[in-house]
């Protein structure tokens, strides 16, 4: 695959390439993502995969001193997920880096390498194991985890907690907590949204937006007035939005938005049950 980069990302990765190339615990590096495949433009990220001797991972992760380098850092984000390590950098300059760090000892299992050698751009290699991978064939994109029915449960559950205890903060006059609750209740809202994203699409990496952008104009934060009926009244919006929502993820799920525009309406300062 013939690299094709441009703007700020060709000295990005060079800079990346020399620096893991003069470290020997640097088994490999492989550009992945829009560098490698042509349709990079000025908002994309490089995405690096790096491959490192099994007893040095520590060297590049979770340290990020290193990094201090390349330039000024604003912010990190981090995960590990089963083999790999990821830190994820954007410096001062907006440039934003994606690398991926696996030990060369997780190449024994072929499953386990998720690029192919049309879709990637090698930098370099000093692994036969890399070079085995690369050579293995076209990976397919991994499907979408299956729908987990006791994890959708639990957060419904949670949001409608949430959405209770910000009713009750903002009628005791906590108006901070009340609309901490309420944008946590909005934020809900937005996971499902893009939920549904990726079972429309089939996939959950979208370069581009689009579907399901509408959200966030019925959650209500365009109206949204900074008191305490405009809390409530955001609360009550997500509620709504949430259960519009939920019933496309999941047909068997409940609505319960309109006990929530119930509690609004009733006088709890004389407390009837039922």
């Amino acid at each position: 695959m013939v690299m094709n980069t441009r703007l700020w990302q060709a000295e990005t990765i060079q800079a990346f390439s020399n620096y893991f190339q003069s470290r020997q615990a640097v088994k490999a590096a492989i550009l992945v993502g829009s560098n490698a495949n042509a349709s990079v433009d000025s908002w994309s990220d490089v995405d690096l995969v790096c491959v490192v001797d099994s007893l040095h991972v520590d060297e590049f992760f979770p340290d990020t001193h290193w990094l201090a380098a390349f330039g000024d850092i604003f912010g990190i984000e981090q995960s590990t997920r089963s083999f790999t390590r990821v830190t994820r950098v954007c410096f001062a300059d907006f440039r934003r880096v994606d690398l991926v760090f696996m030990p060369e000892s997780a190449l024994s299992r072929p499953e386990n390498w998720r690029y192919s050698l049309l879709e990637s751009h090698v930098l370099f290699s000093r692994s036969t194991a890399v070079d085995i991978a690369l050579r293995a064939g076209t990976v397919a994109q991994a499907a979408l985890p299956a729908f987990d029915e006791q994890q959708f449960e639990s957060m419904a559950q949670r949001f409608w907690f949430k959405a209770a205890i910000a009713v009750a903060k903002v009628r005791r006059n906590d108006l901070l907590i009340g609309l901490h609750l309420a944008l946590d209740l909005a934020r809900d809202c937005l996971v499902l949204a893009m939920m549904l994203r990726d079972v429309a699409a089939g996939t959950h990496i979208h370069r581009y937006g689009g579907p399901y952008n509408e959200v966030i104009g019925q959650i209500g934060m365009g109206t949204f007035q900074p008191t305490a009926q405009g809390i409530l009244d955001l609360v009550v919006q997500c509620a709504l939005t949430f259960d519009n929502l939920a019933i496309r993820l999941q047909p068997t799920y409940r609505r319960k938005a309109e006990w929530v525009q119930k509690w609004l309406t009733h006088d709890y300062s004389v407390w009837q049950v039922g």
